[in-house]
């Protein structure tokens, strides 16, 4: 019976519990209760706006509290249609602001395959320049087709970027070396950073000074008090010994406890019958004849 009820209960949960008033005209188990698949996520739809989870594509300004958020930091936003690009339908995505009231507005940009900005917020520009920090700077679309379709053009990109890598090459050198005196032997790092390890754990678990000064102080307490333990019963029995000695060789002997109580006399014996009669048997002749 509970496992009937548990898979009743998980059959429910998965929402392919039909009750037993469900009829097919009735349509779908949405349908019938007069709810949407996506519940709460629709709670708008009527409006044409649908409640979902949106991360920030780029970091981006709140103009309402001057704050800076992250990419990929996620909110609530109501997203709806504004328009199409073509064929391609732009949604518009509102969402409030976590530390302030400030609503900000973002829709997707088709054309650019990008996202804009409406309002509420502002987009954190990061300018880059590969060629100004002393970087690789990589090829655009035009520049590689023009290394496609001009020989000369590639042979010269191809001349120059070899002298950067020959006037780079030092400084490559020197970087490759730290690296293998820093990183060189993993093993050997990880084998003296285990031994480190041991090492700190070891005089973790070391007693200090106060505990060794202490543990001393009590172990000389426990010594002496069991030597004069030891002493007492060494002296009560040495002193007993001496006693006996000297009695001994002043010739007197202990007393018994026999002669201090008090001495029964003997009872005489009972007489013997048989001999009793044999004494009232004899008589005199003189008086047997008489």
């Amino acid at each position: 019976m509970a496992a009937q009820l548990t898979t009743l209960k998980a059959t429910q949960a998965d929402g392919m519990y039909y009750p037993p008033h469900w009829r097919p005209e009735m349509g779908s188990l949405d349908k019938m209760h007069g709810s949407h698949h996506l519940t709460h996520q629709a709670k708008k739809i009527k409006e044409g706006i649908l409640i979902v989870r949106i991360e920030l594509p780029f970091p981006i300004w709140c103009t309402g509290c001057n704050n800076k958020f992250a990419l990929a930091t996620r909110y609530t936003a109501e997203k709806f249609c504004v328009g199409k690009y073509l064929s391609t339908p732009v949604y518009k995505f509102k969402m409030k602001c976590h530390k302030c009231p400030q609503m900000h507005e973002m829709r997707t940009d088709p054309a650019n395959f990008d996202y804009l900005c409406v309002s509420g917020c502002r987009r954190d520009v990061r300018t880059w320049d590969m060629e100004e920090n002393g970087q690789v700077s990589f090829t655009d679309s035009a520049e590689r087709a023009r290394l496609d379709t001009d020989p000369m053009f590639a042979l010269e990109k191809g001349k120059n970027d070899k002298n950067v890598h020959d006037e780079r090459k030092p400084e490559l050198l020197k970087l490759k070396i730290e690296n293998a005196v820093k990183h060189g032997d993993s093993f050997k790092l990880n084998r003296a950073l285990r031994a480190g390890l041991r090492y700190a754990k070891w005089h973790e678990n070391e007693s200090t000074d106060d505990e060794k000064a202490l543990a001393k102080v009590i172990m000389t307490q426990k010594v002496k008090s069991a030597g004069s333990s030891k002493s007492q019963e060494a002296q009560n029995k040495l002193k007993g010994a001496k006693r006996t000695l000297t009695l001994s060789k002043l010739g007197v002997s202990k007393k018994s406890k026999s002669s201090d109580e008090f001495v029964k006399p003997a009872t005489p014996p009972k007489p013997n019958s048989a001999k009793m009669g044999l004494i009232c048997d004899y008589s005199d002749s003189s008086e047997d004849e008489s």
